[in-house]
């Protein structure tokens, strides 16, 4: 039964594979008259041949429409036939009639009786449903229980081509396309599923038919999971000087001051207005931010610095007042915000400048226009700037940010990753909880969005250690510690006297915008906006609970095939089946749906979180009664008995594991199937790729079965490897746990990396292409690692060790000049000068003959 425990999770992920999620969440959006004629989406559900309707039939569809378009006019189905007969589903948009929804047929327009209006379909799908009678000759057309007969003259003919929105066919092509999302298409002959179209793909131009297998095509799609994946890129612009950002979330107004100019970007559509300043240039200092105060509709600017709440007038085009120019840069870069909806007043917490980070909550009265400070209570509050602030009614969380307990730099900064709440009633501040440090720092864009009533928020979040960064959206819990990451990434230049970021969320479109602005130095701001659609997903999440509806003979199939493999394994073995569980589980992380019916931000189907698992003091003792994989030198996995069992492991199921694992561990995000398909099928079609996935990680599941404690899974969207630290201990894992936190670097730390890395280099003896890169940056960290220690230590405090330190350096690079010093001068240091010359001419003889020059300093000059 074991040996065929893959093949029976083949078959059950064919037929049983959970589907997309329901609600908007796929389907396919059809550009309409938004843009030019030939980039307009059109369907053609089967390519070369048409459908034949020789019985009954019907052709059933759920249709929604798109706000915020200028014209509805459109085809939405067309039949047509080989002597380009056709029939005609139409939207019109005539103001005169509540009855928008037309058919034409037989050369005549008959409007359906009943009132259709695209404004009620916005939100909700409507079901749809053209149906043909043989015996009576005649269409009925039926939208949700209303139904409409329309009797024909002639019989149909047999044949059809079925096609939505635009097409190329001569004497019927058109342009005309209301602006729709359209999915699940289902053709039905005598009452039988014959076709089905659920229009769930992710990118491309092939539409999949899941009966028969016939595939149709569209042009200029607009997929509806990728709009809620995908971060959209709608509008980039640069303007002279600092600029900051604020949002009118009651009217879906993005607004970006400038000094010469107000603009503003209305929902996804590009720039409508930019409205020159009649008062002349406003004197924007840099760090400046602004903020739409949508109770009272005034636009405000703040420079805290000098305790500057500019308002903007909309119909004189000025500001009141503007900040005074002064040379001196901020004291409150990145800064967060928050305005009291009770007490019509502003909350300014944290920033940063002159080597400080703040920790005082400033306190401003538009009425009064005076500003107070109020001072946390001890503790309560540590200085910070880069963290994320989301407002309610009686207050704000807080979350994250980076700085240090003394408000000073210089003491041990470092990356904050607590949620606070501001009670404004009391002006008092108290932590709910605080996640366990990632492996890299991570800090937060400035706004949260914030839903109380499903305990839930979103934000953005970023390395701050790289200039180029990228920001990830995440929804964590107002209650509990834990994120989930979800949509694709958004490249992001960070330097944080010259970068902004923020997110805002509209009510009324559904959808989420990220701004970033990064001021350059010869003082150009530019000006990036990007928007999601809610509720946002996980980049490669597809999979729900309740799922698209499966056929009855494939699943017959699926079951079929199952018992035939048992009955043949009890038949051929005539032994007691093995009633170990497959896979381990990990016991210690704590999994949690979304209701989609609770909350306005999410669905049915998001992904499963996982609460993060504590990271654990490294002791590094020898691996007893755990399981262990080893990555630094050969791969190996040994069982929590001692077993080894790497030799379970064929050539493709290695690399698939190894890949998983390391993506898993180094960006704590997992890898995509679009990736794996890259790094290991590349030259297989989709299908073809996706059949070997399955396969393969049907084999890496029986095992990981063997490793309790381990598992790969896809819950979070992207595959990964999860491991319960207190079963499983991973070479990998406790190194990156030592070289990503350089600041707490000791002698026993490096001493415990040597531990680890003396089995050799990462994986030494895999030669994979995907793994050069992250070999160089193993090696890389390490070495720096080891110098960072070294820097640190002067010569006379251990010279021994440091002579030590050096061969550590040289196992990897045996031509690194920092090690071949730092070894020469501990060894002089020693009395020892004839080794320290022997090992400067072997690094010498090195050197000439990887690089065939000669170093060009001498022994003496080394050692100055």
């Amino acid at each position: 039964m074991r040996l065929l425990l893959p093949y029976l999770l083949v078959i059950l992920s064919v037929f049983f594979e959970p589907q997309v999620c329901k609600a908007q969440s796929f389907g396919l959006q059809f550009a309409s008259s938004e843009v030019v004629q030939e980039a307009r989406t059109g369907l053609n559900l089967i390519v070369g041949e048409p459908i034949s309707f020789s019985q009954d039939f019907n052709i059933s569809f759920d249709l929604a429409f798109c706000r915020d378009q200028d014209e509805y006019f459109g085809y939405i189905l067309r039949l047509v036939t080989e002597k380009n007969e056709h029939i005609d589903l139409i939207y019109d948009n005539n103001p005169q009639t509540k009855n928008h929804l037309k058919l034409v047929v037989e050369e005549k327009d008959v409007e359906f009786p009943y009132p259709f209006d695209k404004g009620t379909y916005f939100e909700k799908w409507a079901k749809i449903v053209l149906i043909y009678s043989v015996r009576n000759n005649c269409l009925t057309l039926k939208v949700g229980k209303q139904s409409h007969v329309i009797h024909l003259k002639r019989p149909l003919n047999l044949f059809w081509k079925v096609l939505f929105g635009a097409n190329e066919i001569p004497t019927v092509k058109t342009t005309d396309v209301p602006p729709m999302q359209l999915r699940d298409v289902e053709v039905a002959k005598d009452l039988k599923l014959t076709y089905k179209w659920p229009l769930n793909e992710q990118g491309g131009s092939a539409v999949a038919e899941i009966i028969t297998g016939k595939e149709g095509s569209v042009s200029n799609p607009i997929w509806v999971r990728q709009m809620h994946t995908n971060w959209t890129s709608i509008k980039q612009f640069n303007l002279k000087g600092p600029a900051s950002v604020a949002f009118d979330a009651n009217n879906d107004v993005i607004y970006i001051i400038g000094r010469d100019s107000l603009y503003s970007l209305a929902g996804k559509k590009k720039f409508s207005t930019a409205l020159p300043y009649r008062s002349g240039p406003f004197n924007l200092m840099r760090g400046n931010q602004s903020y739409y105060e949508s109770g009272s509709d005034r636009l405000y600017n703040i420079y805290i610095d000098q305790a500057t709440f500019s308002v903007f007038n909309f119909q004189d085009r000025s500001w009141d007042k503007a900040a005074k120019p002064v040379n001196r840069l901020t004291d409150f870069w990145h800064f967060n915000k928050y305005f009291s909806p009770v007490e019509h007043v502003f909350y300014l917490f944290g920033g940063y400048g002159h080597f400080s980070y703040k920790g005082m909550i400033r306190r401003y009265d538009p009425v009064s226009k005076t500003l107070s400070i109020i001072k946390p209570s001890a503790g309560s509050y540590v200085p910070r700037y880069l963290a994320a602030l989301g407002g309610t009614e009686n207050g704000a969380y807080i979350l994250g940010g980076y700085g240090s307990p003394t408000g000073k730099q210089i003491l041990n900064p470092r990356a904050l990753y607590d949620l606070l709440y501001f009670d404004v009633r009391t002006k008092s501040i108290r932590k709910i909880y605080e996640f366990n440090n990632t492996a890299e720092d991570m800090v937060f864009a400035n706004s949260l969005i914030v839903d109380e009533k499903n305990d839930t928020y979103y934000g953005l979040v970023y390395p701050n250690t790289t200039f180029k960064s990228r920001l990830r959206l995440v929804r964590g819990s107002l209650s509990k510690a834990r994120w989930t990451s979800l949509a694709n990434e958004i490249p992001y230049s960070f330097q944080d006297t010259k970068s902004f970021s923020d997110l805002f969320y509209s009510k009324k479109s559904r959808r989420f915008f990220a701004v970033t602005i990064f001021t350059d130095e010869a003082d150009i701001s530019t000006v990036s906006i990007y928007s999601l659609a809610a509720p946002p997903l996980a980049a490669e999440q597809v999979q729900s609970k309740a799922g698209r509806r499966i056929s009855v003979i494939a699943i017959l199939i699926g079951i079929s095939a199952v018992i035939l493999l048992v009955a043949y394994s009890v038949f051929k073995n005539r032994k007691r089946l093995d009633k170990k569980h497959a896979a381990g589980i990990i016991e210690s992380a704590e999994l949690t749906t979304v209701n989609a019916e609770d909350t306005a931000l999410t669905e049915p189907g998001m992904p499963i979180e996982f609460e993060a698992a504590p990271i654990e003091h490294l002791d590094f003792k020898p691996y007893k009664n755990v399981s262990a994989i080893y990555l630094f030198g050969d791969f190996q996995m040994f069982d929590n008995e001692g077993n080894d069992i790497t030799r379970h492991f064929t050539p493709l199921v290695r690399e698939l594991f190894l890949v998983v694992l390391l993506y898993t561990f180094q960006w704590d995000t997992g890898i995509s199937s679009d990736k794996l398909k890259e790094l290991l099928w590349s030259d297989k079609s989709s299908d073809s790729a996706r059949n070997n996935r399955a396969v393969n990680i049907a084999k890496l599941k029986s095992i990981l079965s063997r490793i309790p404690g381990c598992e790969i899974s896809r819950e979070s969207g992207t595959w990964q490897i999860l491991t319960d630290s207190t079963k499983v201990r991973v070479d990998y894992y406790d190194y990156l746990m030592l070289v990503r936190n350089k600041k707490g670097v000791d002698k026993k730390k490096i001493e415990q990396l040597a531990e680890i890395t003396k089995r050799g280099n990462i994986l030494s003896t895999s030669d994979y292409e995907w793994l050069d890169a992250i070999k160089s940056d193993i090696s890389n960290e390490i070495i720096d690692t080891y110098l960072h220690y070294a820097n640190a230590t002067p010569v006379a405090n251990d010279p021994e060790f440091l002579v030590k330190l050096a061969g550590y350096i040289f196992k990897i690079d045996s031509v690194n000049e920092e090690a071949m010093v730092l070894k020469c001068k501990a060894l002089v240091h020693l009395g020892k000068h004839s080794l320290a010359k022997t090992t400067f001419g072997t690094f010498c003889r090195e050197y000439r003959l990887i690089y065939d020059v000669d170093f060009n300093r001498d022994f003496q000059q080394i050692l100055e």
